[in-house]
């Protein structure tokens, strides 16, 4: 059974982030603590890619749109032009995009599948500030 292990740690400002790694790809996502918790809790499972530029739950729901509670006609930009760097402070809601409905909207009107079982453990890695004693 493939294990997706998901890292739980503090950026450079004390702020809780979340590292969650792409299945299609050697690279993870970063988000904050706080969106990652909401993404969950809304049934967004954890297994993400990254396809053209955008990092994707169920490989069709982009995570940042998610985030930001992205409308109609509403498309998301990041500050940094990095996709996988999707902290809401990097991630900017603009005019022009070509949905026809919020993201949130479709995630809670269609039924989606989890396409295989696999076990997800976390790691939660403590600054350093905090290790000494």
């Amino acid at each position: 059974m493939k294990v997706l292990q998901i890292t739980h740690k503090r950026d450079e400002d004390g702020t809780p982030i979340v590292l969650v790694p792409l299945e299609n790809i050697d690279k993870s996502a970063i988000l904050f603590q706080e969106d990652y918790d909401l993404l969950i809790s809304f049934g967004v499972d954890p297994f993400w890619t990254l396809n053209a530029n955008l990092v994707l739950a169920r490989g069709k729901l982009p995570i940042a749109r998610l985030i930001v509670d992205a409308g109609k006609l509403q498309k998301v930009h990041y500050k940094d032009s990095d996709p996988l760097n999707l902290k809401r402070d990097n991630l900017v809601i603009v005019i022009g995009g070509s949905a026809r409905s919020s993201t949130r909207e479709k995630l809670f009107n269609k039924p989606f599948r989890v396409r295989r079982t696999v076990k997800v453990e976390h790691i939660t890695i403590k600054p350093s500030w905090e290790t000494t004693s």
